[in-house]
């Protein structure tokens, strides 16, 4: 378990696309973009990269995922139907933060979201 979101890369993609470990890759999708730090590891699978899904824009060190994925999801939740897309990674040259987290929307949004805060 990691204790922030890495974005998780074979070493040898991650030399072919400039990108090192701990630094800063910018991910996207044909449906949206966000920024991760690396994690270059033999675990994953060549042309593959791997971003947890459980850093939400509620979580101080946000990394939306499901920003990526299309629109089909639970009402409930917000999982998305799927949780594997094409994407596109290169070296990022600034820090992409979901929209929630502008200026007092996040306290907004945990106060709504939970009843116990109201």
């Amino acid at each position: 378990m990691h204790p922030e979101p890495l974005l998780e890369i074979h070493p040898q993609d991650a030399l072919e696309l400039k990108l090192r470990d701990g630094e800063l890759a910018a991910v996207s999708s044909r449906r949206g973009h966000i920024t991760a730090n690396v994690k270059v590891t033999d675990r994953i699978r060549r042309g593959s990269v791997f971003l947890p899904m459980h850093w939400g824009f509620t979580q101080e060190k946000a990394c939306e995922a499901n920003t990526l994925m299309h629109d089909q999801a639970c009402p409930v939740s917000k999982q998305p139907e799927l949780k594997a897309c094409a994407v596109i990674v290169a070296p990022a040259v600034s820090v992409v933060k979901p929209v929630e987290q502008e200026a007092g929307r996040l306290e907004a949004l945990r106060r709504w979201f939970s009843p116990a805060l109201r």
